[in-house]
């Protein structure tokens, strides 16, 4: 980052089942920050177009919430686990939103 600082801190992918494509999404989209917040080399530039490409994946991240509240049981996913997945993509949005920021 150009200020050398960390904005998203990582947590642990809880095991979901496998058909549930908010597990692989998230990781990416963890995967993605954590590699944006460790570019200390990467223009502004390449910092947004980053940022660019995270955006599908959050994106595909509300889908999937949508998906799965309308078909809780097939998912198996309690609607505790469903506002943790909603915060968690607010959360990134926000820190999407901080990122971008720092490079004006």
């Amino acid at each position: 980052t150009p200020s050398g600082r960390r904005w998203f801190s990582a947590s642990p992918v809880p095991a979901m089942a496998s058909a549930d494509p908010f597990v692989s999404l998230k990781r990416e989209v963890q995967e993605s920050l954590n590699e944006i917040s460790g570019s200390h080399n990467w223009t502004s530039r390449q910092i947004e177009d980053a940022l660019q490409r995270m955006q599908w994946d959050v994106d595909m991240l509300d889908e999937s919430i949508e998906r799965v509240t309308a078909n809780g049981d097939k998912y198996g996913v309690s609607a505790d686990e469903i506002s943790r997945r909603k915060e968690f993509v607010a959360g990134v949005r926000r820190t999407m939103s901080k990122i971008r920021a720092d490079l004006t």
